[in-house]
């Protein structure tokens, strides 16, 4: 990541801040804690960044909202069991795509093939507006391998 950030500093001779931080972004877990001793979790804290896509600002908006619901309804238990219950699922889906696509380079090449096909973009479009549901990671595995080997 350094000689990266590196190269794109001599691109963009504009930028002039010598100091480089870098942080990571939280992974998220199952077991990640979203209420302790009448303190609220959410966003990075409760480690709510999509895994694969790195979405953050999104789900800590909507955490947000759930969490003003549970304030207002003096139930502190009812944050987390309705996170959950929205995005337990889609959370679950993109860790699984994350571990199939990026933990070898050659999966992520195949990824990268396999993803710009009009079909699958559209497909994932309908996805992103809600016209269409998940599909299981064993399908998306199957297209992959298929569409790897028949070329």
């Amino acid at each position: 990541a350094k000689t990266l950030f590196k190269e794109f500093v001599e691109k963009n001779k504009d930028y002039n801040n010598e100091k480089i931080n870098g942080f990571y972004i939280p992974v998220w877990k199952k077991n990640d804690i979203f209420y302790k001793d009448k303190v609220f979790l959410l966003g990075d804290a409760a480690g709510q960044v999509l895994p694969f896509t790195y979405e953050g600002i999104y789900y800590v908006m909507k955490s947000a909202n759930i969490l003003a619901n549970a304030i207002i309804k003096n139930d502190p238990e009812s944050y987390e069991k309705e996170w959950k219950k929205n995005y337990q699922k889609r959370f679950d889906f993109f860790q699984k795509l994350q571990k199939l696509f990026l933990s070898y380079n050659f999966m992520t090449n195949i990824m990268l093939k396999f993803f710009q096909r009009k079909k699958l973009q559209q497909s994932a479009l309908k996805y992103w507006e809600g016209k269409t549901s998940l599909p299981s990671i064993n399908h998306i595995f199957y297209k992959t391998i298929k569409y790897t080997f028949s070329k």
